[in-house]
């Protein structure tokens, strides 16, 4: 204990900014890691929706030439049948794209982890300082 009292005050402040930056770094690897972590997932959801997308468009368009034709066997032309079929789908494919965007505004990126780790690291640093 002695000794450290002895230490020139520029050894202390470069000390200091030593383990400030230091810990610092450490945080910045943390966000790093959170927000790879994150998207990562992101992306893994984002390829699986465009697999099932690329699925359910081909099942969803026989399905449609399936209700036009029973639409022509109730007694519609195909014109009426193929309109009405198109405009449902359309419709409903507008209502879940606005869902979509929906969901996708409210999907959180912040690194919420690493945040408060930071928000402790700068109160524990303006504790010691005072």
């Amino acid at each position: 204990m002695a000794t450290e009292t002895k230490r020139p005050v520029v050894q202390l402040i470069a000390e200091v900014i030593n383990e400030v930056t230091a810990l610092l770094q450490t945080e910045l690897r943390l966000v790093r890691v959170e927000m790879n972590e994150k998207f990562s997932r992101l992306a893994s959801g984002g390829v699986m929706m465009g697999v099932a997308a690329a699925l359910m468009i081909a099942g969803l368009e026989i399905g449609f030439l399936a209700i036009v034709e029973w639409l022509i066997v109730a007694g519609l032309t195909s014109e009426w049948a193929l309109t009405l079929v198109a405009v449902v789908a359309l419709a409903a494919g507008g209502l879940f794209a606005a869902r979509g965007i929906a969901s996708i505004k409210k999907a959180d990126l912040v690194p919420e982890r690493s945040l408060q780790h930071v928000r402790e690291d700068i109160h524990t640093i303006k504790e010691h300082a005072l």
